[in-house]
């Protein structure tokens, strides 16, 4: 909880080695918080599942191997 109103002060804590691109926009978590982040034209903010998911890929990891 003390790291969401941090982060809600400072800014999200950004990885830029753990960033990756979901076939749409590029995305990661914050460092601090955990939260979900995606690259606006305006910077990084919170990603909303609902909002375009049937468009995106699942992270790399939770791809299924073909």
């Amino acid at each position: 909880m003390f790291a969401k109103l941090v982060c809600s002060t400072m800014g999200h804590q950004i990885n830029r080695h753990r960033v990756w691109h979901d076939s749409v926009d590029y995305r990661t978590r914050c460092e601090r918080c955990g939260s979900e982040l995606i690259r606006a034209a305006e910077g990084w903010r919170e990603y909303d599942g609902a909002e375009q998911a049937e468009e995106r890929l699942p992270h790399p990891r939770e791809r299924k191997q073909a």
